[in-house]
């Protein structure tokens, strides 16, 4: 989707050398236009200078490319899957016998990990008697280790099992994924089950439904941050309004206040 974003603004046929830096402007203007969240436009402009870049890094571009202006992530809405649009997931997946990307889906829900964090993940960064999963290379550069749930032990088995039991420790957990496929899938699939024109309800969506279930569970904002790998605590709490228990219990403490008053 993104990738056709780019392509159907400036032409699939585009030289790079021709995107400049007026048209980079341009293009945030016209995603600006559309009123597309500012983080959706943060991260298209980030694969444009990122592929432009690359290839100015490999000789293919005269020009050094122009890097899009950053602009403001806001505080809305956090799409999450609920109990039961995770039942009609599983179910599309498993009718469609897409066994595999039912397991890698529930495995984002159960760890909060990022795409390629998962996708990246090998058997060496596992130690299944301590159930205990670790991310080495992470978005914010430092490691994380978290618990992994009777779900995903019961995942990690089924693909065990699959690669005899005894695949190698730099082997790819999910090396027999691709990500683009999967993708692709997901897309299917949201449309299959009538939300096709929730374009919030992405595979990063497996992540905050991940959070949102932490912290909905009573789990400390500050576990929560490094569970799932937060650089600040202001990004974790950005989820905190999925606490209504707390809310109710503040509004008791001052009902008490006034009912104890002489």
């Amino acid at each position: 989707w993104y990738k056709q974003t780019i392509s159907q603004f400036f032409g699939a046929t585009t030289k790079l050398d021709s995107i400049t830096s007026a048209r980079v402007h341009l293009f945030q203007d016209y995603m600006t236009d559309r009123e597309w969240a500012n983080t959706t436009i943060n991260y298209v402009g980030s694969i444009l200078y990122g592929t432009m870049e690359d290839a100015f890094k490999r000789g293919q571009m005269v020009n050094e490319p122009t890097r899009m202006k950053s602009l403001t992530a806001e505080n809305g809405r956090i799409r999450f899957l609920t109990e039961q649009e995770e039942g009609q997931v599983v179910d599309w997946f498993e009718t469609h016998n897409h066994d595999d990307y039912r397991d890698l889906m529930l495995f984002y829900i159960e760890t909060g990990f990022r795409k390629t964090e998962a996708l990246e993940l090998k058997w060496s960064d596992i130690d299944l008697t301590r159930k205990r999963i670790t991310l080495w290379k992470t978005k914010s550069n430092s490691s994380r280790t978290i618990n992994a749930t009777p779900m995903v032990l019961e995942i990690l088995s089924r693909l065990k099992l699959r690669q005899h039991n005894i695949p190698r420790h730099d082997q790819k957990v999910f090396g027999h994924i691709a990500g683009r496929h999967f993708g692709r899938t997901w897309v299917t699939m949201r449309t299959a089950i009538g939300l096709e024109d929730d374009n919030q309800f992405v595979v990063h969506a497996l992540r905050h439904t991940c959070c949102t279930r932490l912290i909905s569970a009573g789990t400390d904002l500050r576990t929560v941050m490094e569970w799932m790998g937060h650089s600040t605590l202001e990004i974790t709490q950005r989820y905190s309004h999925f606490i209504p228990e707390c809310m109710d219990d503040a509004a008791e403490r001052l009902i008490s206040l006034r009912v104890n008053q002489p």
